[in-house]
């Protein structure tokens, strides 16, 4: 009876070690086979760090290094996540290039409309100098004819100076009815009529001397 129960726990170990000795050549040849016959892809972490390739088999979420070793395998997930990355990475690219777009129709909005705003400026610019020029002109001009034509003061009144223009020509031999012509005047001077006789000089002098 002692020796049946001594023999028990022996024989549950052999079993244990049969079978785990089978399970590892089971991952051995299914490895074997992966490394043969798998298809590369992106290595995993553990063949990553070893600088192994990594190859897995259709249907299979380990490779065949993984499966040797009895370990988990995330080289299925490291795809999944390198592929999330790159559609991440392309929808980015999208969105600058369209930001980009909208910036480069900004700036030339931008631009026209600085152009526009120097060019009404240098307008304004000009019509204001134009402006100042024509006033300039003007009280140039009034001041130029107030020189020609002052009032008061010691001039002499234009019924004055007519008066001595009169005499002058009486003292030159014209009385009465003068003819203009053959003093060199032109027909312009010829609706002027007689020159006035010395009381309507004496008096236009007087009162033009009072």
């Amino acid at each position: 009876m002692l020796l049946l129960q001594a023999d028990v726990p022996a024989a549950i170990s052999s079993r244990v070690i049969k079978r785990s000795s089978a399970k590892t050549d089971q991952r051995k040849a299914l490895a074997a086979l992966i490394d043969s016959e798998g298809e590369i892809k992106m290595p995993c972490t553990g063949c990553f760090k070893r600088h192994l390739v990594c190859k897995t088999a259709p249907g299979s979420s380990r490779c065949g290094e993984c499966i040797r070793r009895g370990r988990s395998c995330d080289g299925v997930s490291v795809v999944s996540a390198l592929e999330k990355a790159l559609a991440e990475q392309k929808k980015r690219e999208a969105e600058i290039e369209d930001a980009e777009m909208e910036l480069e129709v900004l700036q030339t909005k931008l631009a026209t409309a600085l152009g526009r705003l120097s060019r009404l400026r240098k307008m304004r610019k000009a019509a204001k100098a134009r402006g100042e020029e024509l006033f300039a002109r003007g009280i140039r001009q009034l001041d130029e004819e107030d020189v020609v034509l002052p009032l008061g003061g010691d001039n002499l009144s234009l019924e004055a100076q007519e008066a001595n223009v009169v005499q002058d020509l009486q003292e030159w031999g014209a009385s009465g009815v003068v003819d203009w012509s053959s003093l060199g005047f032109g027909e312009e001077f010829s609706d002027l009529g007689p020159v006035p006789g010395d009381d309507i000089l004496g008096a236009t002098a007087g009162s033009s001397g009072s």
